[in-house]
């Protein structure tokens, strides 16, 4: 099914709220100072440079032209974007710069633009993406101005650019909170020993994770790249139902899950190939 401009705008809402979930278990403490400035850094290029932009340039003027005030909720979004991005600047340049106690005031700055964020995409989502005002000629306009300035920007790569820093930065945070006594190098080479290779795809189905090299599973491929037509689909149909499956696929062994949120609502879907001993 082709995507349209508001699976976009959501799909973008989905990723900046796996970054702000990333950045509410990062511990609050000087040594994590560096690897909060790079979460901060992609959440300021993601939002500023590309998630804004399309709704900024494209979206709101169409409202606009089909009779949506320019006043009321487009005014207001327009005002958080403004003030989201000049608090992001100042709290990198604190980190960049940091002085004795600055760390606790950039963690409460953090908390409280975390809380902002998710408000603001609420807001959005129930006050403007969810209107019937456009034909579906206009869907098709916007998905297209969409398109177009991807592809500009990034050259199409838009999934693999963003979902492979995010997944290096993920990486880190999870070694500073998990590993414990041994290294973040000890644990992936453990992990390279297991008989099975794991994929985790996120709410659209969208490579966020594996411990394989291998280059036909490159993080932001979608599931459809990844896996042959009729699995994918038998993935999907899984994952969608919320049941654990365990699915023979040309001599190869699949375990499927979603992984659900603290609301029990899917965030991403696991899937687990058996290898050969």
């Amino acid at each position: 099914m082709t995507s349209s401009w508001r699976d976009s705008l959501i799909s973008d809402h989905h990723f900046i709220s796996h970054v702000l979930d990333i950045i509410a278990k990062t511990p609050s403490q000087q040594s994590s100072i560096n690897r909060l400035k790079e979460i901060l850094s992609l959440l300021l290029e993601f939002t500023d440079k590309y998630h804004n932009i399309k709704e900024e340039n494209y979206l709101f003027p169409l409202l606009v032209e089909r009779g949506i005030p320019q006043s009321g909720a487009i005014h207001n979004m327009i005002m958080e974007h403004e003030a989201e991005r000049e608090l992001l600047i100042k709290m990198i340049a604190s980190l960049e710069s940091p002085t004795p106690g600055s760390s606790q005031v950039i963690f409460k700055k953090i908390d409280e633009y975390i809380a902002s964020r998710k408000s603001h995409m609420l807001q959005e989502e129930k006050q403007l993406f969810s209107r019937k005002t456009f034909t579906a000629k206009d869907d098709e306009k916007l998905q297209h101005a969409f398109e177009q300035f991807v592809t500009k920007l990034y050259n199409k790569n838009v999934n693999a650019h963003f979902h492979n820093k995010l997944a290096e930065i993920e990486r880190n945070v999870t070694q500073a909170v998990l590993y414990g006594k041994i290294s973040g190098e000890t644990l992936e080479k453990i992990i390279k020993q297991f008989p099975y290779i794991i994929f985790y795809f996120d709410r659209n189905y969208q490579l966020s994770y594996t411990n394989t090299t291998d280059e036909k599973f490159q993080l932001g491929k979608s599931i459809q790249e990844c896996f042959p037509k009729d699995l994918s689909q038998r993935i999907t149909t899984s994952g969608e139902t919320q049941n654990s499956e365990i699915i023979q696929h040309v001599k190869q062994t699949y375990f499927i899950r979603s992984v659900l949120n603290d609301f029990n609502e899917p965030m991403g879907y696991l899937v687990i190939r058996q290898n050969s001993f």
